[in-house]
């Protein structure tokens, strides 16, 4: 047998394998017993008898449900502090004062290059050293060079 028939048949006894994997979980839970409504907890299992009458939990009373609390809202925010008033930063100002907005941004001052020097040279020769260097006349060689290959 040929590789491409091994795999075909191995590809298709795998996804066979799939299927009947896939049949089996949606019949188990086609099968499984639902759990009655309002109860936590799954049900007692079928050998277990029930507890005497005098045994039994009591039932908690019913009460009314509790409305959930209203969501918080925003406080509006204010651009500027009046003439005369409290600022955000003093320490004397309520708690509860909305903090400023800001209506730009300031670029911040940085200098022409970065706080470091230049990288140190690594050990060693230079890899470059080795390669031809491409000069001026050498460049002009190049040009010429592929102006003849290009046929123009």
């Amino acid at each position: 047998m040929t590789h491409a028939a091994l795999m075909n048949a191995a590809l298709f006894f795998f996804l066979l394998f799939l299927t009947l994997l896939l049949v089996t979980f949606v019949g188990a839970v086609i099968v499984a017993p639902s759990a009655p409504p309002g109860t936590g907890s799954p049900e007692a299992p079928a050998g277990e008898a029930p507890a005497p009458p005098g045994l039994e939990a009591p039932m908690p009373p019913v009460h009314a449900p509790v409305p959930p609390a209203p969501l918080p809202r925003r406080q509006p925010l204010t651009t500027a502090t009046a003439a005369g008033t409290t600022r955000w930063s003093d320490a004397s100002a309520p708690t509860n004062a909305p903090p400023p907005v800001y209506n730009g941004v300031r670029r911040p001052t940085v200098a022409g290059s970065p706080p470091w020097g230049p990288a140190p040279r690594p050990p060693g020769p230079d890899p470059w050293a080795a390669g031809q260097v491409l000069n001026a006349a050498s460049a002009d060689e190049l040009a010429e060079h592929l102006e003849e290959t290009s046929g123009r």
